[in-house]
Protein backbone atom coordinates (compact mmCIF):
# COMPACT_ATOMS: atom_id res chain seq x y z
CA UNK A 1 0.00 0.00 0.00
CA UNK A 2 1.38 3.39 -1.02
CA UNK A 3 0.64 6.22 1.43
CA UNK A 4 1.28 9.97 1.49
CA UNK A 5 1.16 12.60 4.23
CA UNK A 6 0.17 16.06 2.97
CA UNK A 7 1.37 18.78 5.34
CA UNK A 8 4.21 17.95 7.72
CA UNK A 9 3.99 20.75 10.26
CA UNK A 10 3.67 20.33 14.02
CA UNK A 11 1.22 17.41 13.83
CA UNK A 12 1.71 16.06 10.31
CA UNK A 13 5.26 15.02 11.18
CA UNK A 14 3.81 12.52 13.67
CA UNK A 15 1.81 10.87 10.90
CA UNK A 16 5.04 10.41 8.93
CA UNK A 17 6.75 8.94 12.01
CA UNK A 18 3.98 6.40 12.66
CA UNK A 19 3.49 5.41 9.01
CA UNK A 20 7.21 4.79 8.51
CA UNK A 21 7.19 2.70 11.70
CA UNK A 22 4.33 0.60 10.33
CA UNK A 23 6.23 0.25 7.04
CA UNK A 24 9.44 -0.84 8.75
CA UNK A 25 7.59 -3.30 11.01
CA UNK A 26 5.84 -4.87 8.02
CA UNK A 27 2.58 -4.88 9.99
CA UNK A 28 -0.24 -6.53 8.06
CA UNK A 29 -3.52 -4.60 7.98
CA UNK A 30 -6.43 -6.13 6.10
CA UNK A 31 -4.02 -8.42 4.32
CA UNK A 32 -1.71 -5.62 3.17
CA UNK A 33 1.30 -3.71 4.48
CA UNK A 34 2.50 -0.13 4.16
CA UNK A 35 4.99 -0.41 1.31
CA UNK A 36 5.88 3.24 0.73
CA UNK A 37 5.46 6.54 2.58
CA UNK A 38 5.66 9.87 0.76
CA UNK A 39 5.91 13.36 2.22
CA UNK A 40 4.17 16.34 0.60
CA UNK A 41 4.66 19.94 1.74
CA UNK A 42 4.90 23.22 -0.13
CA UNK A 43 7.78 24.19 2.16
CA UNK A 44 10.57 22.47 0.23
CA UNK A 45 13.07 22.56 3.06
CA UNK A 46 10.56 21.12 5.52
CA UNK A 47 9.49 18.34 3.11
CA UNK A 48 13.10 17.28 2.56
CA UNK A 49 14.04 17.47 6.24
CA UNK A 50 11.08 15.40 7.47
CA UNK A 51 11.45 12.82 4.68
CA UNK A 52 15.12 12.33 5.49
CA UNK A 53 14.59 12.23 9.26
CA UNK A 54 12.07 9.37 9.04
CA UNK A 55 13.47 7.75 5.90
CA UNK A 56 10.33 8.32 3.85
CA UNK A 57 10.49 6.87 0.35
CA UNK A 58 10.32 10.25 -1.37
CA UNK A 59 9.07 13.81 -0.96
CA UNK A 60 7.10 16.22 -3.13
CA UNK A 61 6.05 19.86 -3.07
CA UNK A 62 2.69 19.49 -4.80
CA UNK A 63 -0.12 16.95 -4.47
CA UNK A 64 -0.49 16.88 -8.25
CA UNK A 65 2.94 15.26 -8.59
CA UNK A 66 1.88 12.06 -6.80
CA UNK A 67 0.89 9.05 -8.89
CA UNK A 68 -0.70 5.75 -7.87
CA UNK A 69 -1.09 6.51 -4.16
CA UNK A 70 -3.66 4.43 -2.28
CA UNK A 71 -4.18 6.44 0.90
CA UNK A 72 -3.66 10.10 1.77
CA UNK A 73 -3.33 11.66 5.22
CA UNK A 74 -4.18 15.38 5.22
CA UNK A 75 -2.58 17.39 8.03
CA UNK A 76 -2.55 20.88 6.53
CA UNK A 77 -4.09 23.82 8.46
CA UNK A 78 -7.88 23.71 8.77
CA UNK A 79 -8.46 26.55 6.31
CA UNK A 80 -7.01 24.35 3.54
CA UNK A 81 -8.72 21.03 4.40
CA UNK A 82 -11.43 21.46 1.78
CA UNK A 83 -9.11 22.37 -1.09
CA UNK A 84 -6.67 19.54 -0.39
CA UNK A 85 -9.30 16.89 0.47
CA UNK A 86 -11.19 17.45 -2.79
CA UNK A 87 -7.97 16.95 -4.80
CA UNK A 88 -6.88 13.93 -2.76
CA UNK A 89 -10.25 12.18 -3.08
CA UNK A 90 -9.85 12.24 -6.85
CA UNK A 91 -6.71 10.14 -6.37
CA UNK A 92 -7.49 7.77 -3.47
CA UNK A 93 -8.88 7.20 0.02
CA UNK A 94 -8.47 10.01 2.51
CA UNK A 95 -7.82 10.61 6.19
CA UNK A 96 -8.44 14.27 7.18
CA UNK A 97 -7.21 15.60 10.48
CA UNK A 98 -9.93 17.13 12.63
CA UNK A 99 -11.93 19.19 11.98
CA UNK A 100 -13.19 17.84 8.68
CA UNK A 101 -13.36 21.36 7.22
CA UNK A 102 -13.73 25.01 8.14
CA UNK A 103 -17.47 25.21 7.36
CA UNK A 104 -20.51 22.94 7.17
CA UNK A 105 -20.82 23.55 3.43
CA UNK A 106 -17.22 22.51 2.80
CA UNK A 107 -17.66 19.43 4.98
CA UNK A 108 -20.82 18.42 3.12
CA UNK A 109 -19.04 18.67 -0.24
CA UNK A 110 -16.13 16.52 0.98
CA UNK A 111 -18.49 13.82 2.28
CA UNK A 112 -20.61 13.97 -0.88
CA UNK A 113 -17.58 13.54 -3.16
CA UNK A 114 -16.25 10.64 -1.11
CA UNK A 115 -19.58 8.82 -1.53
CA UNK A 116 -19.76 9.62 -5.22
CA UNK A 117 -16.27 8.22 -5.84
CA UNK A 118 -16.65 5.30 -3.42
CA UNK A 119 -13.72 6.47 -1.29
CA UNK A 120 -13.02 5.69 2.35
CA UNK A 121 -13.13 8.99 4.26
CA UNK A 122 -11.86 9.11 7.83
CA UNK A 123 -11.65 12.10 10.19
CA UNK A 124 -8.88 12.36 12.80
CA UNK A 125 -10.77 12.57 16.07
CA UNK A 126 -7.92 10.98 17.99
CA UNK A 127 -9.55 10.93 21.44
CA UNK A 128 -11.76 8.07 20.23
CA UNK A 129 -8.54 6.01 20.32
CA UNK A 130 -7.35 7.24 23.71
CA UNK A 131 -7.15 4.18 26.02
CA UNK A 132 -8.90 6.08 28.80
CA UNK A 133 -11.98 6.55 26.59
CA UNK A 134 -11.94 2.82 25.86
CA UNK A 135 -11.82 2.25 29.63
CA UNK A 136 -14.75 4.66 30.11
CA UNK A 137 -16.86 2.87 27.50
CA UNK A 138 -16.06 -0.47 29.13
CA UNK A 139 -17.02 0.79 32.59
CA UNK A 140 -20.23 2.36 31.30
CA UNK A 141 -21.19 -0.83 29.50
CA UNK A 142 -24.92 -0.93 28.93
CA UNK A 143 -25.27 2.15 31.18
CA UNK A 144 -24.50 4.52 28.29
CA UNK A 145 -28.26 4.99 27.94
CA UNK A 146 -28.35 6.18 31.58
CA UNK A 147 -26.07 9.20 31.02
CA UNK A 148 -27.77 12.39 32.21
CA UNK A 149 -24.95 14.96 32.22
CA UNK A 150 -21.51 15.52 30.70
CA UNK A 151 -19.00 18.16 31.76
CA UNK A 152 -15.82 18.78 29.79
CA UNK A 153 -12.92 21.21 29.88
CA UNK A 154 -10.02 21.39 27.44
CA UNK A 155 -7.52 24.10 28.27
CA UNK A 156 -4.11 24.74 26.75
CA UNK A 157 -1.76 27.46 25.51
CA UNK A 158 -2.61 29.41 22.37
CA UNK A 159 -3.66 30.82 20.06
CA UNK A 160 -1.39 29.44 17.32
CA UNK A 161 0.90 31.79 15.45
CA UNK A 162 -1.13 31.35 12.26
CA UNK A 163 -4.92 31.86 12.11
CA UNK A 164 -5.19 29.17 9.40
CA UNK A 165 -6.34 26.68 12.04
CA UNK A 166 -9.20 29.05 12.98
CA UNK A 167 -10.36 29.40 16.59
CA UNK A 168 -10.34 27.30 19.73
CA UNK A 169 -13.76 25.81 18.88
CA UNK A 170 -12.43 24.16 15.70
CA UNK A 171 -9.17 23.23 17.40
CA UNK A 172 -10.13 22.01 20.88
CA UNK A 173 -13.90 22.07 21.52
CA UNK A 174 -14.53 19.67 18.67
CA UNK A 175 -12.70 16.86 20.51
CA UNK A 176 -15.17 16.76 23.38
CA UNK A 177 -18.13 17.38 21.07
CA UNK A 178 -17.16 14.25 19.13
CA UNK A 179 -16.83 12.19 22.33
CA UNK A 180 -20.29 13.33 23.44
CA UNK A 181 -21.81 12.33 20.09
CA UNK A 182 -19.99 8.99 20.36
CA UNK A 183 -21.15 8.26 23.92
CA UNK A 184 -24.76 9.40 23.44
CA UNK A 185 -25.12 8.22 19.84
CA UNK A 186 -27.27 11.21 18.94
CA UNK A 187 -27.02 14.81 17.77
CA UNK A 188 -27.98 17.56 20.26
CA UNK A 189 -31.20 19.47 19.74
CA UNK A 190 -29.76 22.91 20.51
CA UNK A 191 -26.76 24.82 21.85
CA UNK A 192 -26.20 28.01 23.84
CA UNK A 193 -22.66 29.36 23.82
CA UNK A 194 -20.47 32.23 25.00
CA UNK A 195 -17.17 33.10 23.34
CA UNK A 196 -14.27 35.40 24.17
CA UNK A 197 -12.08 37.20 21.61
CA UNK A 198 -9.02 39.44 21.66
CA UNK A 199 -8.04 42.20 19.26
CA UNK A 200 -4.83 40.50 18.13
CA UNK A 201 -6.47 37.28 16.85
CA UNK A 202 -9.35 37.03 14.34
CA UNK A 203 -11.15 34.10 15.99
CA UNK A 204 -12.41 33.14 19.43
CA UNK A 205 -9.83 31.99 21.99
CA UNK A 206 -12.28 30.80 24.67
CA UNK A 207 -15.71 29.23 24.31
CA UNK A 208 -18.24 27.59 26.61
CA UNK A 209 -21.04 25.67 24.90
CA UNK A 210 -24.02 24.03 26.58
CA UNK A 211 -25.62 21.38 24.36
CA UNK A 212 -29.12 20.07 25.00
CA UNK A 213 -29.86 16.50 23.95
CA UNK A 214 -33.10 14.55 24.13
CA UNK A 215 -34.26 12.93 27.38
CA UNK A 216 -33.07 15.95 29.37
CA UNK A 217 -29.36 15.28 28.81
CA UNK A 218 -26.99 18.27 28.95
CA UNK A 219 -23.34 18.55 27.91
CA UNK A 220 -21.46 21.58 29.24
CA UNK A 221 -18.18 21.93 27.34
CA UNK A 222 -15.44 24.56 27.57
CA UNK A 223 -12.33 25.04 25.44
CA UNK A 224 -9.78 27.76 26.07
CA UNK A 225 -6.39 29.04 24.96
CA UNK A 226 -6.29 31.56 27.84
CA UNK A 227 -3.39 29.94 29.73
CA UNK A 228 0.35 30.28 30.03
CA UNK A 229 2.53 27.72 28.18
CA UNK A 230 2.82 25.49 31.26
CA UNK A 231 -0.90 25.10 32.02
CA UNK A 232 -2.76 22.34 30.23
CA UNK A 233 -5.87 20.42 31.24
CA UNK A 234 -8.03 17.85 29.51
CA UNK A 235 -10.87 16.25 31.49
CA UNK A 236 -14.35 14.86 30.95
CA UNK A 237 -16.96 14.01 33.58
CA UNK A 238 -19.90 11.74 32.80
CA UNK A 239 -22.79 11.34 35.25
CA UNK A 240 -25.43 8.66 35.50
CA UNK A 241 -27.93 8.51 38.38
CA UNK A 242 -25.69 6.27 40.48
CA UNK A 243 -22.13 7.02 39.30
CA UNK A 244 -19.80 9.77 38.17
CA UNK A 245 -17.02 8.86 35.74
CA UNK A 246 -14.11 11.30 35.52
CA UNK A 247 -11.60 11.05 32.68
CA UNK A 248 -8.18 12.68 32.72
CA UNK A 249 -7.06 12.50 29.09
CA UNK A 250 -3.45 13.50 29.81
CA UNK A 251 -2.62 11.20 32.72
CA UNK A 252 -4.93 8.51 31.27
CA UNK A 253 -6.73 7.93 34.55
CA UNK A 254 -10.41 7.06 34.94
CA UNK A 255 -12.09 7.59 38.32
CA UNK A 256 -15.45 6.00 39.09
CA UNK A 257 -17.32 7.48 42.06
CA UNK A 258 -20.33 5.68 43.53
CA UNK A 259 -21.28 7.95 46.42
CA UNK A 260 -21.00 7.38 50.16
CA UNK A 261 -20.26 3.89 51.44
CA UNK A 262 -22.91 4.52 54.10
CA UNK A 263 -25.51 7.28 53.88
CA UNK A 264 -26.78 8.41 57.26
CA UNK A 265 -27.38 11.59 59.26
CA UNK A 266 -24.49 12.58 61.54
CA UNK A 267 -24.92 15.05 64.39
CA UNK A 268 -21.28 16.05 64.60
CA UNK A 269 -19.44 17.82 61.78
CA UNK A 270 -16.41 15.52 62.03
CA UNK A 271 -18.61 12.44 61.66
CA UNK A 272 -20.25 13.97 58.60
CA UNK A 273 -16.86 14.79 57.13
CA UNK A 274 -15.56 11.28 57.83
CA UNK A 275 -18.56 9.80 56.04
CA UNK A 276 -18.01 12.10 53.08
CA UNK A 277 -14.33 11.28 52.59
CA UNK A 278 -15.10 7.56 52.82
CA UNK A 279 -17.14 7.67 49.63
CA UNK A 280 -16.41 4.82 47.28
CA UNK A 281 -13.98 5.63 44.49
CA UNK A 282 -12.31 3.29 42.01
CA UNK A 283 -9.24 4.49 40.12
CA UNK A 284 -8.30 2.94 36.78
CA UNK A 285 -4.89 3.81 35.35
CA UNK A 286 -4.47 2.73 31.74
CA UNK A 287 -0.98 4.11 31.06
CA UNK A 288 0.58 0.67 31.69
CA UNK A 289 -1.41 -0.64 28.69
CA UNK A 290 -0.61 2.41 26.61
CA UNK A 291 -0.46 2.19 22.83
CA UNK A 292 -0.08 5.49 21.01
CA UNK A 293 -3.58 6.64 19.97
CA UNK A 294 -2.25 7.93 16.62
CA UNK A 295 -0.95 4.47 15.80
CA UNK A 296 -4.36 2.91 16.56
CA UNK A 297 -6.07 5.62 14.53
CA UNK A 298 -3.91 5.12 11.43
CA UNK A 299 -4.20 1.34 11.64
CA UNK A 300 -8.00 1.70 11.74
CA UNK A 301 -7.88 3.95 8.66
CA UNK A 302 -5.57 1.67 6.68
CA UNK A 303 -7.57 -1.44 7.59
CA UNK A 304 -10.71 0.37 6.42
CA UNK A 305 -8.97 1.14 3.12
CA UNK A 306 -7.90 -2.48 2.64
CA UNK A 307 -11.19 -4.05 3.71
CA UNK A 308 -13.38 -1.31 2.17
CA UNK A 309 -15.21 -0.81 5.44
CA UNK A 310 -16.41 2.15 7.49
CA UNK A 311 -13.68 3.58 9.77
CA UNK A 312 -14.32 4.23 13.46
CA UNK A 313 -14.72 7.95 12.71
CA UNK A 314 -16.32 8.34 9.30
CA UNK A 315 -16.74 11.46 7.21
CA UNK A 316 -20.38 11.67 8.28
CA UNK A 317 -19.43 11.60 11.96
CA UNK A 318 -16.76 14.23 11.41
CA UNK A 319 -19.36 16.38 9.67
CA UNK A 320 -21.79 16.09 12.60
CA UNK A 321 -19.11 17.18 15.07
CA UNK A 322 -18.20 20.10 12.80
CA UNK A 323 -21.84 21.13 12.55
CA UNK A 324 -22.20 21.18 16.34
CA UNK A 325 -19.12 23.42 16.64
CA UNK A 326 -20.31 25.81 13.92
CA UNK A 327 -23.71 26.08 15.62
CA UNK A 328 -22.01 26.91 18.92
CA UNK A 329 -20.12 29.73 17.21
CA UNK A 330 -23.38 30.92 15.65
CA UNK A 331 -25.01 30.92 19.09
CA UNK A 332 -22.16 32.95 20.58
CA UNK A 333 -22.42 35.47 17.74
CA UNK A 334 -26.21 35.83 18.06
CA UNK A 335 -26.14 35.69 21.86
CA UNK A 336 -29.00 33.22 21.88
CA UNK A 337 -29.68 29.50 21.73
CA UNK A 338 -29.48 27.93 18.28
CA UNK A 339 -31.24 24.77 17.17
CA UNK A 340 -29.25 21.95 15.59
CA UNK A 341 -31.34 20.12 13.01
Amino acid sequence: MRTAVIGVGRWGVNHVRVLTQLRDEGLTMGGETVDEVFVVDKDRGRAKEVAERFRADSYFYDLGDLKNVDAFVIAVPTAFHYEVAIKALEKGDVFVEKPLAASIEEGEEIVSLSKKLGRVLCVGHIERFNPVISALVKELGLKRDDIIYILGERVGPGPPSSPSNLGVAHDLLIHDVDICLFLLNEVPEAVKALAYRIETYPYEIDITAVYRFSRGITANLRASWRTNPKLKKRFLEVQTEDKIFTVDYISMVLQVEEGLREHKYCEHFLDTYAAYVSKKRTIHGVLSKYIEPLRLELIDFLESVCRRKKPLVSGEEGLLALKCVIKALESAEKEEAVRIS
